[in-house]
């Protein structure tokens, strides 16, 4: 039975509401730049110097969220978000010279919601008089190494969100405030920049670009992330001078020693030592930059919990270096806002250099590259990747099913629980190990609310024409092979109801554990499509090192595996599973391979489109070959291998520690583990699996569909020994033939494609450091790939690609080979805060991490489709849950809908539904996005047209494009002069909104706000 989800909504909705579906051309009247209208003018004459007042404050990090917001375990942190936005409101309302930056929303909106009105309508005119400025304005400060870039989008966006409900059009920021990410990305500008902002200011980069950039009158540019989106992904960038502190001897905080004594029969009078001081550090810094205006932070992490000390102390400092005007000094001070610093800076009407690559890897010193945290927490990582493919589908859901989206309160948990777990110590695995417990638990509690989402849904979309309802039971241990609904169910019948969120066809995998019987094998399974076919489905013995992973609550021993062929795009899909214990399963049987040095003739493996052989020597892959392209072959050698951490006390710089931010080898090659595997391997007539025991704590399983040009490598790794004393690094390397010369490619946030060369930046020299290998370490969040560097004929040149299913870090640290690091377990701390080892524990031992690489052979013109096909479908994951029925296969077929999607048709093969969520007032928020670079692909590169109006199944009233942020309708941007700015505008891109016709151009993201009729 086959029905669309959009009749469904339209019944509980609308009724029979019909109608020209139009597109709303109306203008949204634009607020006022309650910032820039406000800002000091400043004095042409004079160093304008922008005090701006600041308080970062972590969304969790040596305390939870929590605990920093009301001041809770003041042994480890004197910090209270709560007293600093009191104290700060109250101080503004005092004088109207001074201003203040709010930065974390997540943070405010705790605040807000304890606020009376009054309190409220006091910060609301703070806001509006342009004193109090949101800036930034994410529901956390995003990392921009670990972020996905639609998790990055959403935590904005969500913010964002809530400030303009709040505060109007005075409370959308203007500004990006990245001050503590540990280095920076350009799809995170690119965000920024069509999100509609005019600037983004950050501190950390590496010591010796800054130093350059400092000499050079270069830490401020335009930062042109997407060049060929022109203007639309432009943001003017400006590194900051001090970190984001203020200058030595001006912290005027509480936690702080710094004072000025102005009464001059004090024997500690300081005023003319204090001016002096900050005179020369303001005349200083300028050198550094282009204009006649600098900005000094004045704040840093938890600062102004008593704001009247700050500001008492800033009054005197800027009445007293003001002074001295009189005496010829240049300088003048005022309390001012990273906005309208930069309004500063766009009046002075300089030409700026650019930038179009990235500031990865950090390094703060010869030994310190901060590229461990692209991988500590491996687990932790991976559950923020799930989860944040979970919120992709409930969004989804609560936009299209009546009973879904009653359930706002629990999408905005997981819309909440996302933001804080893109927080630049969440996410990134470098918060203390109470804390980073306590994010588990928030995104276990989001999980469970989306689970509530996901069964309203599929009952709206399957339980129609008065049909019972199904009570859904989720599998949230899928990833141990644990799943108490389907290991109990040894008779009688259950569906399995999935959801695809990608907006065009997929067919995934879907498995379950199940149990043996007494008589030593599982049930038998019929399982039924939703067109009544009966679908081929395979049972394995589970791999010994699943059997026995600590803290699995399970007896299965066996995992049914089956083919979801076809799902519809967006929207549900349900099948039919019988179980019977009439007869004996037949099991696929395991048979393990004689992997013996003397035997020549390797074990070969294929599919319909390769074939894979084996050493017979040492049972590792040795060679792939593409059996539709001819010419298309590799030798492959995928190992585990590891490094030992370095140990140290960091006294000094030679003496760093490897920890939860740096990653330091005590030795610059990978030690080697037992070269000769224990291999096996099970064939089913869905799929085959290869598997490769390396060591007991190393272990992967080689995985391949009959029918896909998709190989993965699923790997086990854990608990890493640590009975020696050192900690390990784990690496999981593929070494090739590829001639790549010293080149790789990496991701930016999983979206633009980063070229890399080995020992090599863009922009400055390294030198001559030690740290061969963790200098040549990336963020990878979805993708890295070689390829032969001869491009002559790019369907003989050969790429392999590496998928990754959570943000890792690796490199090409030597030629024709990748690695990625998929653990790490550390003795010592690395002396950058935290205050504790990476010694992750779980069930009384070593923490056990299990995650997945998908891996492609194929020509460099052939990658790209593959690639970006494969990535999306990491983060538009389906979802399924389990469900007990007494009805037959056939009563099911007739008694339920089987099969509905909320599209007219899917979307074109270049095209995603990035994002589809309720909004304002009832309409709904979504995105298009291009997912395809310029000149990736010789035809899915191409522009492509849409027609909004054949998107969705439901009728549509009205669509109004927005920036990226779903704010604003049109908005305005500082423009800027640059070197080889181009005198041509950008592209037209021939759009006809009023017949709902646009074009979407490669890499692009576009945004809507649709209502539906």
């Amino acid at each position: 039975m086959r029905l669309l989800l959009a009749v469904l909504i339209l019944s509980c909705v609308v009724g029979n509401l019909s109608g020209h579906s139009v597109i709303d051309r109306r203008k949204v009247k634009q607020g006022v730049n309650c910032g820039y209208q406000t800002c000091p003018q400043g004095e042409a004459d004079k160093l304008n110097v922008h005090i701006v007042a600041h308080s970062h404050d972590d969304v969790g990090w040596l305390k939870t969220v929590d605990q920093y917001y009301f001041g809770a375990r003041s042994e480890i942190q004197n910090a209270g978000v709560q007293y600093i936005i009191d104290s700060y409101l109250e101080e503004l309302l005092k004088d109207e010279s001074k201003r203040f930056i709010q930065v974390e929303t997540a943070f405010f909106k705790m605040w807000w919601d304890e606020q009376n009105e009054e309190t409220r309508d006091n910060y609301r005119r703070m806001v509006d008089e342009g004193r109090l400025e949101f800036i930034g304005g994410g529901w956390s400060m995003n990392d921009e190494a670990s972020a996905h870039y639609t998790a990055i989008i959403d935590n904005m966006s969500w913010g964002w969100k809530f400030l303009e409900d709040t505060f109007g059009t005075c409370g959308r920021p203007k500004i990006g405030w990245q001050i503590d990410p540990f280095g920076h990305s350009r799809e995170q500008a690119a965000i920024f920049a069509e999100m509609g902002m005019d600037g983004l200011f950050f501190a950390r980069l590496d010591y010796r670009d800054k130093t350059k950039r400092k000499n050079e009158q270069t830490m401020e540019m335009l930062w042109r992330a997407n060049p060929r989106l022109g203007a639309k992904s432009e943001i003017f960038t400006g590194a900051l001078y001090n970190h984001y502190s203020p200058p030595p001897g001006f912290c005027f905080d509480l936690l702080c020693s710094d004072v000025i004594i102005d009464n001059p029969n004090s024997p500690d009078y300081n005023v003319i030592s204090k001016v002096s001081d900050l005179i020369k550090w303001a005349e200083d810094e300028a050198k550094a930059f282009k204009t006649n205006h600098v900005m000094i932070t004045m704040g840093n992490d938890f600062n102004y919990q008593d704001a009247h000390v700050w500001y008492k102390n800033l009054d005197k400092l800027i009445r007293y270096v003001n002074a001295e005007q009189a005496s010829g000094s240049r300088v003048n001070l005022f309390y001012s806002t990273p906005s309208c610093y930069l309004k500063g800076l766009n009046d002075a009407g300089v030409t700026w250099p650019t930038k179009t690559d990235d500031f990865f890897p950090y390094a703060s010193d010869p030994h310190a590259y901060w590229t461990g945290y692209f991988i500590s927490r491996p687990t932790f990582k991976g559950y923020i990747r799930s989860s944040n493919a979970m919120l992709q589908a409930v969004k989804q859901m609560s936009s299209l099913a009546p009973a879904a989206g009653s359930l706002e309160a629990e999408l905005n948990l997981m819309r909440e629980a996302l933001g804080i777990n893109q927080h630049h110590d969440a996410v990134t695995g470098t918060a203390k190990q109470h804390v980073t417990d306590d994010y588990y638990r928030i995104l276990h509690n989001a999980n469970v609310a989306g689970w509530k989402i996901f069964e309203a849904a599929a009952n709206s979309a399957s339980a129609v024409n008065g049909a019972p309802k199904l009570a859904y039971s989720p599998c949230p241990r899928l990833n141990i092979s644990e799943c108490a609904f389907t290991e109990s169910t040894t008779s009688g019948n259950f569906i399995i109801t999935v959801y695809n969120p990608l907006g065009r066809p997929q067919s995934p995998l879907i498995v379950f554990p199940v149990v043996a019987l007494e008589n030593g094998s599982p049930p038998t399974y019929v399982i039924t499509d939703p067109e009544g076919n009966t679908v081929p489905h395979d049972v394995f013995p589970l791999p010994q090192p699943i059997l026995v992973l600590p803290g699995r609550n399970s007896n299965a021993e066996y995992q049914v595996h089956f083919v979801a062929r076809d799902l519809p795009p967006v929207g549900f899909a349900s099948y039919h599973v019988s179980v019977s214990t009439a007869r004996k399963n037949r099991v696929k049987r395991e048979v393990k391979l004689k992997v013996n040095r003397s035997k020549k003739q390797g074990f070969v493996f294929e599919n319909d489109f390769y074939v894979i052989t084996l050493d017979s020597a040492t049972g590792h892959v040795s060679s792939i070959e593409r059996k539709d392209q001819p010419g298309i072959s590799a030798s492959v050698r995928q190992e585990f291998m590891f490094y030992n951490g370095m140990r140290g006390f960091n006294q000094n710089f030679s003496d760093r520690a490897s920890g939860a931010y740096i990653f330091r080898p005590e030795s610059q090659a990978p030690l080697t583990m037992r070269d000769q595997l224990d291999v096996s391997f099970v064939a089913g007539d869905v799929l085959t699996e290869i598997r490769a025991y390396t060591e007991d704590w190393a272990s992967h399983v080689i995985r391949f569909r009959s029918d896909s040009e998709v190989l993965e490598s699923e790997w086990i790794a854990g608990p890493i020994p640590i009975d020696d004393g050192v900690g390990k690094e784990l690496i999981s390397r593929f070494v090739t033939d590829i001639r790549n010369g010293a080149k790789f490619y990496t991701d930016s946030n999983g979206k633009l494609t980063e070229p890399r060369t080995r020992d090599y930046r863009p922009t400055f020299e390294l030198g001559d450091d030690t740290e061969a290998v963790s200098r040549n370490y990336y963020p990878v969040l979805s993708r890295s790939y070689i390829r032969d560097e001869d491009q002559s004929d790019p369907n003989l040149s050969r790429q392999l690609t590496i998928l990754t299913d959570r943000a890792q870090g690796g490199g090409s640290i030597v030629d024709g080979a990748l690695e990625l690091m998929v653990h790490r377990r550390l003795l010592y701390d690395d002396a950058f805060g935290v205050g504790e080892a990476l010694n992750e524990s779980a069930f009384g031992t070593g923490l056990v991490a299990r995650g997945l690489h998908k891996f492609i052979l194929t020509s460099v013109s052939n990658a790209a489709k593959l690639y970006r096909a494969e990535e999306v479908k990491d983060i538009m994951r389906p979802l399924y849950a389990f469900a007990p029925t007494s009805l037959s296969a056939k009563k099911w077929l007739t008694g339920y809908a089987t099969k509905v999607s909320a599209l007219k048709a899917p979307l074109p093969e270049n095209v995603n539904l990035m994002t589809l969520e309720p909004w304002r007032d009832g309409r709904l928020l979504m995105r298009l996005e291009h997912m395809f670079e310029p000149g990736e692909d010789a035809v899915l590169s191409n522009s492509a047209p849409i027609e909004l109006l054949d998107i969705l199944a439901a009728p549509v009233l009205s669509i109004r494009e927005t920036d990226l942020s779903g704010s604003q309708v049109a908005p305005v941007k500082m423009k800027w002069d640059y070197e080889g700015k181009a005198d041509k505008e950008d592209e037209s891109l021939n759009d006809d909104i009023e017949k709902g016709v646009i074009t979407l151009r490669p890499s692009e993201i576009r945004t809507f706000v649709v209502t539906l009729a």
